[in-house]
């Protein structure tokens, strides 16, 4: 038995390690924090692929300028966390992917939502209303200050968009994903 320790020792702690890490990417991604990045094929999404007519232009257009004037035009600051990439072959193609999140996301970010603007109630309060803001749309910030100056008469716009944007810097990450209504948006 003593030979066979070392050998056992050596398998079982990786596999241990990796069960933990494992375990806190799911309990971030069950609280919405992150975790598990599922791609668009467990989350849902569209993958959409542009074909080049060559035929119809004079010059020679490659598709490596073609993803990037395309990335330039729909996702310039890589918010949507929309991925376009050429693909290498005759007649060039470019393909975008547009993830959507999954329902698990849309109500990660349904919660998180109404947790800010639960927040939003308790910081800018209105007499004799719980909630006068759970009708703002989900991230319409410039709808929420408008809502938020409308209803309380004393409140400066300056105070509300400041503190607004150091809620929205300490709690987002940066980077959203599409929700199915964003995408609809972008086709119309």
């Amino acid at each position: 038995m003593k030979r066979y320790f070392r050998r056992i020792f050596i398998s079982v702690i990786p596999t241990v390690v990796a069960l933990i890490i494992v375990a806190i990417a799911y309990v971030q991604y069950e609280r919405g924090q992150g975790g598990f990045i599922p791609g668009i094929d467990l989350a849902g999404g569209t993958i959409l692929v542009y074909e080049v007519d060559d035929t119809k232009t004079k010059d020679k257009l490659k598709p490596e300028d073609l993803a990037a004037a395309l990335k330039r035009r729909i996702d310039p600051t890589d918010i949507y966390n929309i991925t376009i990439r050429p693909v290498a072959t005759t007649p060039p193609r470019v393909e975008i992917i547009l993830p959507t999140g999954g329902k698990h996301q849309a109500d990660a970010e349904r919660r998180n939502w109404e947790a800010f603007l639960t927040k939003a109630a308790e910081e800018f309060p209105v007499p004799g209303q719980d909630n006068p803001y759970a009708t703002v749309r989900k991230r319409d910030y410039q709808g929420l200050q408008d809502l938020i100056v409308k209803e309380s008469p004393d409140t400066k716009r300056d105070q509300v968009a400041k503190w607004i944007q150091d809620k929205t810097e300490h709690d987002n990450t940066g980077r959203r994903n599409l929700t199915g209504d964003d995408v609809e948006r972008s086709r119309s």
